[in-house]
């Protein structure tokens, strides 16, 4: 029989993969298999730009000659690659093409990543990929930046549960005052004010005792400078508490607060996160940072009624936007 049949493998090209941390850049290379002869290779990558954004575009190192040309609309989240190799580029095994430079925004996961409009040239033919491999990009939770485990506590003072019945003893309370009119206990401790309110108190000795009408924590406030483009971030928690109010007379009782670049995966305690919305008001486009709040240490005390501050620095606001656009958001 004369003559012979060619037959080609399927091409196949790969999405990116890989792992980073929130808020960091990494290279993640398009890898491409079933190649015989080719010149040239084209793509769109679509990403989720609350996710992800595209700082640059390269040919891999493996690959000299091969030049690449490429169009980032980081606000569609839309990228345009075309490489072309003055060599035919042959290979049944997969073989790395470009390198893409990724930098995370922020939101921890893992994202799968596809390939749109693929296609490849030959001899000023242009043919389509049999088949799209898909990528994922594991976006993984800095390091906490700052934990703060503040102790919810009255020196030299009890507490009976169950007639209300509060005493303490000032002199041998160095950061304990009592209100001029005599009704409120006033706990300024370093990072926490404690504020028990009675009906009015009477005096024998330094001893005060009165009957417990409410109580209050205040002033609760954290401050760190975290990594990446948000810089210096403030806290402040305020919140009424009632219940076994006994438990402040209880060295180990606390609240756990830690503050995070990014969001987090936790699932303990309560979180907070500053974010933005984009214009529509639809989808999140970026956390600035989360503070989680534990309060599995307080015992029985209840809290309600919490008012929850965050604030970014001025730098930030004005490179996402209004201020209008940031948003509170807590999970359970």
């Amino acid at each position: 029989m004369d003559g012979f049949i060619n037959v080609e493998a399927r091409t196949v090209i790969e999405a990116p993969n890989g792992t980073l941390p929130v808020e960091s850049s990494k290279y993640l290379t398009v890898s491409a298999s079933g190649l015989n002869d080719v010149k040239n290779v084209s793509f769109i990558m679509e990403f989720n730009r609350t996710v992800m954004s595209v700082i640059d575009v390269r040919a891999n190192g493996t690959m000299p000659g091969l030049t690449v040309d490429s169009t980032i609309i980081n606000e569609n989240g839309w990228l345009e690659v075309n490489a072309a190799s003055p060599h035919n580029i042959t290979g049944k095994e997969s073989i790395p093409l470009v390198d893409i430079k990724v930098h995370s925004n922020g939101l921890p996961g893992e994202r799968e990543i596809r390939l749109v409009n693929l296609h490849w040239a030959r001899d000023n033919a242009t043919y389509s990929f049999d088949d799209m491999e898909p990528g994922f990009i594991n976006i993984t939770p800095v390091n906490t930046a700052l934990v703060d485990n503040q102790p919810v506590m009255v020196d030299n003072m009890t507490f009976d549960d169950d007639t209300q019945e509060v005493s303490i003893n000032i002199s041998a309370n160095r950061h304990a005052t009592i209100t001029n009119d005599n009704t409120t206990i006033l706990v300024c401790n370093p990072g926490i004010d404690i504020i028990i309110q009675t009906s009015g108190m009477e005096n024998q000795s330094s001893e005060w005792t009165g009957e417990c009408t409410g109580a209050k924590i205040d002033n609760i406030s954290g401050s760190v400078d975290l990594s990446g483009d948000v810089g210096q971030v403030n806290t402040g928690i305020s919140a009424d508490i009632s219940g076994s109010l006994s438990a402040l007379t209880n060295a180990d009782t606390g609240l756990n607060i830690t503050i995070t670049r990014g969001a987090v995966n936790e699932t303990v305690g309560r979180i907070f996160q500053l974010g933005v919305l984009s214009e529509k008001h639809a989808e999140l486009e970026e956390v600035a940072y989360t503070m989680a709040i534990n309060k599995s240490a307080l015992g029985g005390v209840t809290v309600s009624d919490a008012v929850i501050v965050m604030s970014a620095p001025e730098r930030y606001v004005n490179t996402w936007g209004r201020c209008g656009e940031f948003h509170d958001s807590q999970h359970v």
